[in-house]
């Protein structure tokens, strides 16, 4: 199954990644650098799409092209949190992609 990491520089991404490719998945990463993967990963990757911004329609539309499945793992800003996910799952749907999940981390702050 050829899987793509929106995100995939960071925390979260690097460890889906890993874990995919540990179950011998191949893996499309999308990010803004690959300068920021570990060799380990980088090397397995099926290929790397830079993107620019978030908001770069047309590396979405390169990294999601004859996929099967979208995994987006982007921080929690909110703006990623509703405009970063709509583009890539209306880039994923244009594409034809049927399977797609979103992994992120939240903080969460207590009051004393």
């Amino acid at each position: 199954m050829l899987i793509m990491v929106a995100g995939i520089t960071g925390n979260i991404g690097k460890q889906v990644a890993r874990a995919s490719l540990e179950r011998g998945h191949q893996i499309r990463g999308l990010g803004r650098s690959p300068k920021k993967l570990d060799p380990e990963i980088h090397s397995g990757l099926e290929s790397f799409v830079e993107s620019k911004t978030y908001y770069d329609v047309s590396a979405l539309e390169q990294a999601v092209k004859a996929v099967d499945a979208v995994v987006c793992t982007y921080g929690g800003l909110p703006e990623l949190a509703l405009d970063g996910q709509l583009l890539l799952l209306r880039a994923a749907e244009r594409a034809g992609v049927k399977v797609g999940t979103s992994c992120q981390a939240q903080s969460i702050s207590l009051m004393h």
